[in-house]
């Protein structure tokens, strides 16, 4: 006897609302915009400033491989390291808390 596996998305649809399927979906998008739009300002950054990789490992004192996660925009990046990214590049952090363009 086999047992059929389900699909993420089926058994999403069986344990949760439509809701909260919706509220997940807009939470990783709104990671994912955060992630992206900083790690293309760093990059930028980098760029004008001309510190390299390996510079930007030292002045914010992390590992190559935190560094790597936050240029690719897969860190989950603290209020600390946002700090010290600010620190590096001589920046003054601006956050915008709005509702979304319907």
């Amino acid at each position: 006897m086999t047992k059929k596996t389900k699909s993420f998305d089926a058994l999403a649809k069986e344990l949760l609302t439509k809701e909260q399927i919706e509220r997940a979906n807009f939470n990783a998008q709104i990671r994912y915009q955060m992630m992206t739009e900083v790690a293309n300002k760093i990059k930028k950054e980098m760029e004008e400033n001309k510190i390299g990789f390996n510079d930007l490992v030292k002045y914010m004192g992390t590992s190559p491989t935190q560094v790597n996660k936050i240029l690719n925009g897969n860190a989950n990046i603290t209020i600390e390291s946002l700090a010290k990214i600010c620190s590096v590049f001589d920046l003054e952090p601006h956050i915008i808390f709005r509702k979304p363009r319907q």
